[in-house]
């Protein structure tokens, strides 16, 4: 047995059964542990390995991949969220905790796929210690989960396994193959776009752990696809296939954003984006804002209470104000409304038939465009 591979499967091993050890049995890894496990792999690795030089070879064309499949995967993601809904992102999005969310993200993606890199560009010939080292990154990520989970029922078991460890299967399948094909770049460039977009978005489709965790599981499965595919059909005809597969992405990328911005305008779905064009609900809404209003039934209108923000429609124009009064009228109910920043209610009453639904999530100033060209087309 070579040196090379006794270092490898000595290194591998002790870092599988300590992180094991930690996640498991004493429950107690944070990011400072793995942090320092990964350092250390990536000196001894370098010192008893050596490190070779990134692989250049079709690097730019599985980026491209990488980048398209991803765009597509957010559309239809978003896309989704007009039958499911959207919630708020749990994160906070003021400048210092996106600083400081996204900084120790980006450090730690870097630190794990050199790492993963260096360790499977020295082993790749070798199935058993490939195996090995996707045992070890997928332990990586998802130690720190494991340790905070106590298993005790039949049910945790089934969670731990659709929600985190099937997911995790799928990313660490395709990041290893990548180590394969190309340089620690697209591994890098995968993990950025699909981890850091999180702390960045205001508004989140609101699918479920399990439909999330599907659509977690599916999109390296389906990349990993695409470029075995693109490696697949190389010596036929290298740049032709390159610039065919590369125009048919970006065109089914580009409908796919112009189907997500169109289905949310035209009010065909369960969910419809509005642009605030005044400021008469300030200072909650401002000019400029996009709200997610979500359609109501008949019923649903009925039960609207004083100070829920109303969508209802009057004089062939879509109006955002907040219930000021409710009236029973027998069967009937009716509204009156008021702009926040309004001294008076608005002086009209609202029929169950006008109303479109109502806004709870808001993201800020992103309609601006749209504002400023009314206002230009209308002075």
């Amino acid at each position: 047995m070579k040196k090379s591979t006794v270092y490898a499967t000595t290194m591998l091993s002790l870092s599988c059964c300590f992180f094991f050890l930690l996640s498991f049995v004493f429950k107690n890894i944070n990011q400072y542990w793995i942090t320092g496990i990964l350092l250390l792999l990536i000196f001894l690795t370098a010192l008893l390995l050596g490190f070779d030089r990134s692989k250049k070879r079709f690097e730019k064309d599985i980026i491209l991949i990488l980048l398209i499949s991803c765009i597509t995967y957010y559309v239809i993601l978003y896309l989704s969220g007009l039958f499911f809904g959207f919630n708020y992102n749990v994160y906070n999005l003021n400048l210092i905790s996106i600083i400081k969310n996204i900084l120790p993200t980006i450090f730690m993606i870097i630190l794990c796929e050199v790492c993963r890199f260096m360790i499977n560009t020295k082993i790749k010939e070798n199935r058993f210690l490939l195996c090995l080292s996707f045992v070890f990154f997928f332990l990586v990520d998802t130690s720190i989960v494991f340790s905070k989970i106590h298993f005790h029922e039949l049910a945790t078991y089934i969670d731990s396994i659709s929600l985190y460890i099937i997911p995790s299967i799928s990313k660490n399948v395709l990041l290893t193959y990548l180590t394969t094909k190309s340089s620690y770049k697209t591994q890098i460039t995968y993990r950025l776009i699909k981890e850091i977009p999180i702390f960045l978005v205001p508004i989140v489709p609101n699918l479920g752990n399990y439909l999330q965790a599907i659509c977690e599981l599916s999109i390296p499965v389906i990349v990993l696809i695409l470029i075995n595919n693109f490696y697949k059909k190389l010596p036929i005809n290298q740049e032709n296939i390159k610039s065919r597969k590369s125009h048919k992405l970006l065109y089914v990328c580009t409908l796919l954003v112009l189907g997500v911005v169109i289905s949310l305008t035209s009010g065909l779905f369960s969910h419809q984006a509005i642009v605030i064009a005044s400021g008469s609900m300030q200072p909650h809404l401002d000019r400029g804002d996009v709200v997610i209003v979500k359609k109501l039934k008949e019923e649903e209108k009925r039960d609207l209470n004083i100070g829920d923000i109303l969508v209802f429609k009057r004089e062939d124009k879509i109006i955002v104000h907040r219930i000021y009064k409710k009236y029973n009228s027998g069967k009937e109910v009716f509204f009156e409304t008021k702009g926040d920043h309004n001294d008076n209610p608005d002086g009209y009453l609202i029929e169950v038939s006008d109303i479109v639904g109502t806004t709870h999530i808001k993201i800020k100033y992103i309609g601006l465009p749209t504002v400023y060209l009314y206002d230009l087309f209308n002075e």
